[in-house]
This record gives structure tokens, C-alpha cells and sequence, in this order.
């Protein structure tokens, strides 16, 4: 369990940072558009890591964001649409490559850990 405390003066890095910060093999990314399920999100509709979320319409004051690692990936993504208003795009690292998760949305953050963990050491298989 990882849990940060977000308020409209947060910048969008704080939040990506804290994400890693606990799920090093992951990472997330804002976008200003929301993708569907199954569907990912461009390189063109990033948000810059140096916005604020007052910058990007977020309007809720201070609010505690809480993620287990047994959450599946489009339930984090929706967390932080529905309390932060930000369309995220989880992704896990493959190697030496981000990818996007959009296949396995299902998935929990710990699972897709264990996936990167095996592309990481090709021994582990």
C-alpha cells in the first residue's frame, strides 16, 4: 500500500514520481484526453510533469490517494479519474521499453511488476 496527499498545488511529477517511487518497474503518464478500455492514449496529448492539477481543472482541495498493489490496472487508472480528474495510462516496463499496459488493464499493479521482473532477468522464467 502506497498512499500520497494531493492538493491543486501538486505538480503532475509529484504524482508520477510517488507512483514509481512504488512500483519501480511502472510508471504513469497524464494525458488530457481519456482513452477507452483496450485503447491507449498518443504521445501528443501529454500533460507537462511541470503542471500543477489546479492547472489541469482539478478542484477537489486536499485528498489522500491511496493504491495496494492487488488493485487491477484500469481500477488505478479510474481512481485517479474519479478523485483527481486525470486520465492516466499505466505502463510497465519491458525490457528496456515502456509499454503501454492497454492489453492487460485486468491485471494488478503486482502482476504486472512480476511481467517486468521476468524481462528484467530472463533467468527467472
Amino acid at each position: 500500500m502506497s498512499k500520497i496527499t494531493v492538493t491543486d498545488t501538486t505538480k503532475v511529477h509529484e504524482i508520477k514520481d510517488w507512483f514509481t517511487a512504488t512500483f519501480p518497474l511502472l510508471k504513469i503518464e497524464v494525458y488530457n484526453t481519456k482513452h477507452e478500455s483496450g485503447e491507449g492514449n498518443s504521445a501528443q496529448e501529454l500533460i507537462k510533469k511541470d503542471v500543477t492539477l489546479k492547472e489541469i481543472g482539478y478542484k477537489g482541495g486536499d485528498i489522500e490517494l491511496v493504491v495496494f498493489d492487488d488493485y487491477s490496472t484500469n481500477l488505478v487508472e479510474h481512481i485517479f479519474e474519479s478523485k483527481l480528474n486525470l486520465n492516466v495510462q499505466i505502463f510497465r516496463l519491458n525490457k528496456d521499453l515502456w509499454i503501454q499496459t492497454i492489453s492487460t488493464d485486468n491485471w494488478t499493479l503486482k502482476e504486472q511488476m512480476e511481467r517486468a521482473r521476468l524481462h528484467l532477468d530472463p533467468d527467472a522464467v
